[in-house]
């Protein structure tokens, strides 16, 4: 039985591997072709094209993972049916699933390996191909850089309020800062031009403060000008107004999970966005094995054009997929639902019409 295990699983492996290194060459010549007119005007070396080239190779291997292993085992699977070899392990008192058990934990070992890869290699590269783009076409990172953010401390009982955040400086321009009591009453607002991150108080030092206090007896208000005003309770952290869109990927995973953790509690439409992204992250290797499960599961009884059937029923099962991803991901950034929806319910979709395409194979044979 150890030798039907190590034909099976070798033989997934072999078409998974091929299939994996064209996909890949095939992305890395679109994003080749994609950046050459950058390439040339810039006269980018032909050593720094190839290295910027390679660091694409762990993020293309991601993004055609799912369908690469969809194509291998539906291929495999197809090939056993299609050559009569699955009635003869049939015949000879071998289940369905005992077959499809070696290629359930070949999914497990892929999805395995490229968590692993996701969070410890592509990460770290997709990091380092940005700051080579940047340094090669002499561009500024300015992706942190944020504009028109709002922020509030429920604890602290205070509003923030800039029109701009620059990274490089940890610097907030046109800041206007609500104080409020425990009862929700005023008790001032305090408008500055700059606040800069204090790191060695870790707290916000407004500059040029023009504070508009309401005094003791609650019936007017007083101005005062300030050079500097800092207040210790005042202390979001910088990352809270960076502009992570684009960058969730990039972080560790721990630094990723404590950023959403504060951002929903002070900004919950931009969590919304990010924690989207971030599922999209965690659950990119998982979905290798969610494509095993469907493909096992697909009917291949009567199929004899088993190459086109294969890509067929991959492509089509693919974009399913990708749609239904695309179009539940603009659902959770919009806070129409929780973000981890838009990848499990695509899986679900996909799944549903695997059964369906399962019922009009069945009655046509």
């Amino acid at each position: 039985m150890s030798i039907l295990n190590k034909h099976i699983m070798t033989s997934v492996l072999k078409i998974f591997v091929s299939t994996l290194l064209l996909c890949i060459l095939l992305l890395l010549s679109v994003d080749l072709f994609t950046n050459l007119d950058s390439y040339v005007q810039n006269e980018i070396s032909v050593l720094n094209i190839l290295k910027v080239t390679l660091l694409y190779i762990p993020e293309a291997s991601l993004l055609v993972l799912p369908p690469t292993v969809l194509f291998s085992v539906t291929f495999f699977l197809s090939q056993l049916f299609s050559t009569n070899e699955m009635i003869a392990l049939l015949s000879s008192g071998i289940s369905y699933a005992r077959v499809v058990r070696p290629i359930l934990i070949v999914g497990i070992l892929i999805a395995a390996v490229f968590s692993f890869v996701n969070e410890n290699i592509s990460i770290d590269t997709k990091v380092d191909r940005a700051a080579l783009k940047r340094e090669l076409f002499n561009s500024n990172d300015s992706s942190l850089n944020n504009s028109n953010i709002a922020m509030s401390d429920s604890l602290e009982n205070y509003v923030i309020y800039a029109s701009y955040y620059r990274e490089e400086k940890k610097e907030l321009r046109n800041v206007i800062l609500v104080k409020m009591d425990d009862d929700g009453n005023l008790l001032y607002r305090l408008d500055s031009p700059t606040a800069i991150w204090n790191e060695d108080n870790n707290d916000w030092m407004f500059l040029d403060a023009v504070i508009s206090e309401v005094n003791s007896d609650k019936t007017s208000i007083e101005q005062k000008v300030l050079s500097s005003f800092e207040n210790e309770k005042v202390n979001l952290d910088p990352n809270l107004f960076r502009n992570l869109s684009n960058d969730i990927d990039t972080l560790e995973l721990n630094s990723a999970i404590k950023y959403l953790q504060q951002q929903k509690i002070y900004d919950k439409t931009s969590w919304y966005v990010n924690c989207t992204e971030f599922y999209d992250r965690l659950f990119r290797a998982f979905t290798a094995f969610i494509m095993v499960a469907i493909a096992i599961s697909i009917n291949y009884r009567g199929k004899k054009n088993i190459f086109l059937f294969a890509i067929f029923n991959s492509i089509f099962l693919a974009v399913i997929y990708y749609v239904a991803k695309m179009l539940l991901q603009i659902m959770t950034r919009q806070g129409v639902m929780h973000p981890i929806y838009s990848m499990l319910l695509p899986y679900a979709i996909v799944a549903i019409f695997t059964l369906l395409l399962n019922k009009i194979s069945g009655r046509s044979n």
